[in-house]
């Protein structure tokens, strides 16, 4: 992994939890919680003060791996030393079980919320991700038919019977039309040595029953695209939450 992915993958993480913690701030002054700090960071070594509004320092440290809300009324801060690094704090007060429990949720719903937003976003842009199933082999089932042929995973299977292959269910409803009967199969095969041209080979299989080849087919990451209508994106957006939650 190089640098640039490294440091995207950091980057990440820290909007996801900065993005979390905001939500348990939001929450928080909602409920008349105090915030004295909000951290973009996490709090190793001194931090720069950014501003301060709504009662809250809001400050940035270099460790920026994360963030952080300081709530001392939900009761993990508020011990004698975490209360002193603040010193304008208001008495605290006690709050209803149900506002405590809101604020600790509302971390998780600005991460769902925040995700809905990217996937409407990449909705109404470069579409959003499906995986796609290919045609290319990646395992074999118990007693294959085709490994016992000579078929090797990273196997493309081109044709069918000299019929050409786009999809895998068209490979999947062939497999099923030429049961009980030998099927002749073209593969398109990678050779071992680097930059060589892809070769195409030819085998002659019987099919015993639906199913037989006894492969297991590979995935490809494409992006549908949807028309330019904002209720489609929002609904594709919703969907698509949906199944990844």
């Amino acid at each position: 992994m190089d640098f640039l992915a490294v440091l995207i993958s950091i980057l990440t993480i820290a909007v996801l939890i900065i993005v979390h913690e905001f939500g348990h701030f939001v929450f928080a002054k909602m409920y008349g919680f105090q915030t004295p700090v909000f951290g973009i960071g996490l709090p190793i070594g001194p931090g720069i003060n950014l501003f301060k509004k709504w009662d809250t320092q809001f400050k940035f440290y270099f460790a920026l791996i994360g963030g952080f809300v300081a709530i001392p009324e939900l009761g993990d801060e508020s011990d004698k030393e975490s209360l002193a690094r603040y010193g304008d704090l208001k008495p605290l007060k006690e709050f209803p079980v149900h506002q405590r429990a809101v604020v600790a949720f509302g971390g998780i719903a600005f991460n769902i919320l925040f995700a809905f937003l990217l996937a409407i976003i990449m909705a109404a842009s470069v579409g959003l991700p499906n995986a796609e199933p290919t045609t290319a082999i990646t395992a074999f089932s118990k007693e294959s038919a085709a490994k016992e042929a000579g078929f090797l995973v990273g196997d493309k299977i081109i044709s069918i019977n000299k019929y050409e292959l786009t999809t895998a269910k068209e490979l999947q409803d062939k497999i099923k039309a030429t049961a009980n009967t030998k099927i002749n199969i073209i593969i398109q095969r990678n050779t071992a040595q680097k930059d060589a041209e892809e070769k195409l080979q030819n085998f002659n299989i019987f099919v015993e029953n639906p199913g037989a080849l006894g492969v297991v087919l590979g995935s490809q990451k494409v992006y549908n695209k949807y028309p330019a209508n904002p209720l489609i994106w929002i609904k594709e957006a919703f969907i698509f939450i949906s199944k990844t939650i």
